[in-house]
């Protein structure tokens, strides 16, 4: 035992041999804290306490005995408590003021009208919060404890998205042969600052008038896009940068988005957390997305991409120019081509868009994704690549630098009509500090509730 209630009603601790007035809010707080580490010594002896007077306080009220005036002790007790975060604090107000009716009290609720409206109002503050989240499918038991078992995230002082109890956790969503079995339901939050007591109280994250949910382990599109651009889209609407579709139908038709308020191209592109470490730190940027030499169309993609690698690096290194001027000059003499064999080569996302987000994954959801064929999944991090930084980037790499900076992966074709062979694609990689690279987990912290560790 390290508390004791002293006969004058103060509180002692027995480890810091001091006294403290159960009254002060602090002293609410510190005990919660407590409580949440496995310690609720403390927090019982207030809530005790508080039971006591409340109940003297309410029998009182019952009887009608109004001569001495309403509590306003236990009263401001109350107010207090709940601004400490105390979940229980709500059902011990209810129990008091049910008892409070105006044709029982007259002139008392006329002379502290003022306390009287401010818990009317906070209870129909609450009421709408809880209301607001059963909207977007929790249970009201689960309304009730958003805001006391949601987590802040310390970077960036934005909540953690809410999530109940039940289901699966994110980061375990896979089974060891690539199935998928049900993943958790993120309730995504933000902070609203109470007007009434001006402490921030936790409500639904709203975009365009419905409350953003977020279900990891579905399979197959959402919302009739693939998951990387959902999760794309989700990650803008969390920043307030709201996008329409623009493939609907056709994943490979065109720019994913467009953004609303600018008109700014987007597309998405997942990245992997292996990509960018053996990087050293860098995103790779499509810089061109059909690339085959004459030789080689229609045959192997190793072929194609050891073919378009060789022809890249060779001209680099003897003119030492940059990716696209070596990219034009290959192409007219003939020597890099598109996958058709007839034309030269695509240009890819750096070139014709004005933005893309990389969402983040490990290489282990990767092959899951592809083994299962759209896959919302937890993140690792999440970018936003400006494109016209990206080319300036690759305009001012040249030798070493861009030949060190290149890759090429390559696809094995048939997936449009442009480009039904298979082909190389070229990426220029952009280091994550470049100055047109933000890090979301940075710059806007409360993405992060779509990071598997939020």
């Amino acid at each position: 035992m390290r508390f004791k209630v002293l006969n004058d009603g103060r509180i002692r601790d027995l480890v810091a041999n001091k006294n403290f007035q159960p009254r002060k809010p602090q002293n609410r707080a510190w005990a919660i804290q407590m409580a949440d580490r496995g310690d609720a010594e403390l927090l019982d002896i207030l809530r005790r306490i508080d039971k006591s007077e409340i109940a003297a306080e309410a029998a009182r009220l019952k009887t009608n005995n109004l001569t001495e005036g309403f509590n306003y002790d236990v009263w401001d007790k109350a107010k207090s408590r709940r601004m400490a975060g105390d979940s229980q604090v709500l059902n011990d107000i209810n129990t008091m003021l049910r008892l409070i009716k105006e044709d029982e009290v007259g002139d008392l609720i006329q002379k502290n009208n003022a306390d009287v409206q401010m818990y009317r109002q906070l209870k129909s503050r609450d009421d709408r919060i809880e209301g607001s989240f059963v909207k977007a499918g929790l249970t009201p038991e689960q309304a009730k404890r958003v805001q006391y078992d949601t987590d802040a995230i310390v970077q960036g002082e934005v909540p953690a998205a809410y999530v109940p109890n039940e289901g699966t956790k994110s980061g375990s969503i896979f089974r060891g042969n690539g199935q998928v079995y049900n993943g958790e339901t993120r309730y995504h939050t933000e902070y609203e600052i109470n007007p009434l007591t001006g402490q921030q109280d936790i409500v639904p994250f709203i975009s365009e008038g419905v409350p953003l949910v977020t279900q990891f382990g579905k399979t197959g599109k959402v919302d009739g896009v693939a998951t990387d651009e959902f999760l794309a889209q989700r990650l803008r609407q969390l920043m307030r940068q709201d996008v329409a579709n623009n493939n609907l139908g056709d994943n490979f038709a065109d720019v994913d988005f467009i953004d609303k308020a600018t008109g700014r191209k987007v597309d998405a592109e997942l990245t992997t957390t292996d990509k960018i470490n053996n990087a050293g730190g860098r995103i790779g940027v499509q810089a061109f997305t059909s690339v085959a030499t004459p030789d080689t169309v229609r045959t192997s993609p190793r072929e194609i991409g050891d073919a378009v690698s060789n022809e890249l690096i060779n001209e680099i290194s003897a003119y030492d120019v940059s990716l696209d001027e070596a990219v034009d000059d290959l192409a007219r003499a003939g020597r890099l081509v598109n996958g058709t064999g007839k034309y030269r080569p695509t240009k890819g996302k750096a070139f014709k868009y004005d933005e893309v987000i990389y969402p983040v994954i490990t290489s282990e959801i990767a092959r899951a994704n592809l083994r299962n064929h759209d896959i919302t999944f937890p993140l690792e991090g999440a970018y936003q690549v400006d494109m016209q930084g990206a080319r300036n980037a690759m305009k001012g790499m040249s030798g070493s630098e861009l030949r060190d900076s290149l890759s090429f992966p390559t696809f094995s074709g048939h997936r449009t009509a442009r480009d039904p062979h298979p082909v190389a694609k070229i990426y220029a990689q952009v280091p994550v500090d470049h100055s047109s690279v933000r890090d979301l987990a940075e710059t806007n912290p409360i993405v992060r509730q779509l990071f598997r560790k939020q």
